[in-house]
């Protein structure tokens, strides 16, 4: 059987074009930068809710999950140099920057104190039921507050803070 010259082309060449089509039909979306970012902010939540849901599971509450993160990531070996309030927010805010929607305003500002304004972007993580993966938007909260207050001990502080709406009333305290 012979094989014209035009027909072994075009054999060869649907073969060739194909892998090309198919890589046209299966490509990976792009993202911009701030989609990265908020699905980054997305994921550090998910992460975060599930080591609590873990830890909770083990009998620690809430507050003794964030309490058992500050240990690990406190003085002497993680977190130093919060010397002061300001310092101590600074830091705090600094982590939190990994949100794009985080806010904080400092409402007032001195040597052994300060108070501020921080909105909870994480708020729409937990839905209208504010449960995700077992774990509650309460929940969540105390926790960041065993963490925040773990760490302000750490330095010779005290850290409270209270809902008011969608923002948290931060105050840190020098001892």
């Amino acid at each position: 059987m012979r094989v014209s010259a035009t027909a072994v082309l075009t054999l060869s060449l649907s073969l060739l074009s194909a892998p090309l089509q198919a890589q046209e039909d299966y490509q990976l979306p792009t993202y911009t930068d701030a989609q990265r970012w908020n699905r980054a902010s997305t994921l550090q939540t998910a992460v975060l809710v599930g080591q609590l849901a873990g830890q909770m599971s083990s009998g620690s509450t809430a507050f003794e999950a964030g309490r058992a993160s500050a240990r690990v990531f406190g003085p002497p070996n993680g977190w130093n140099g919060s010397d002061t309030p300001m310092r101590l927010l600074r830091g705090m805010y600094r982590n939190w920057m990994s949100s794009p929607a985080q806010t904080c305003e400092v409402l007032d500002a001195g040597e052994t104190m300060v108070r501020a304004r921080c909105n909870r972007p994480y708020l729409a993580y937990f839905g209208e039921d504010g449960v995700s993966y077992g774990v509650t938007l309460e929940q969540y909260e105390q926790s960041g507050t065993g963490f925040a207050s773990g760490i302000a001990e750490a330095h010779g502080m005290d850290w409270s803070q209270r809902v008011d709406g969608d923002d948290l009333l931060i105050t840190i305290r020098k001892r």
